[in-house]
């Protein structure tokens, strides 16, 4: 048995982070007043991290499974990167800057690391553009200096 924020902590650690809402069983009250974010890909994602720090509920974790994920043509996971997932990581990483991670040290960091690896990664990917990546690393570093000072 975890609260949800120490079962994120948790994950991040040790690799076993999904934050696809599919798949966890709640109840409907854990997530009154929760919306997906209209307009993005990975609109889970943000959902997700709202409703484990938002509403910080205890959760069992049972290791065992119970669905199997179906890659289908066209899906987020199939389709070429475009400006859409750049601009959507971004979006979902400037509302993380803005959140409160409350309750677990450290889980702050993790995320905002996450976020801007994908970000770079799909700046890269920009209108089918490669950009030399040797510069975005040095730019992603930059940054990241930067915005995630004092984390420990």
């Amino acid at each position: 048995m975890f609260e949800s924020s120490v079962y994120v902590a948790r994950s991040l650690k040790d690799g076993s982070y999904t934050p696809g809402p599919c798949c966890y069983v709640t109840r409907r009250t854990a997530l009154e007043g929760l919306s997906f974010k209209p307009g993005i890909m990975y609109e889970d994602e943000l959902f997700y991290l709202q409703a484990f720090f938002r509403k910080n509920f205890s959760l069992y974790v049972r290791d065992e499974v119970f669905f199997y994920r179906r890659l289908r043509l066209g899906s987020v996971m199939t389709t070429p990167r475009s400006n859409f997932n750049f601009e959507s990581n971004q979006s979902i990483f400037e509302e993380m800057l803005v959140f409160d991670f409350v309750g677990v040290k450290g889980v702050r960091c993790l995320l905002l690391k996450r976020f801007l690896r994908r970000v770079v990664r799909d700046a890269v990917h920009v209108d089918g553009l490669f950009v030399e990546f040797r510069k975005i690393r040095v730019i992603a570093r930059n940054i990241m200096a930067t915005l995630l000072a004092g984390c420990s």
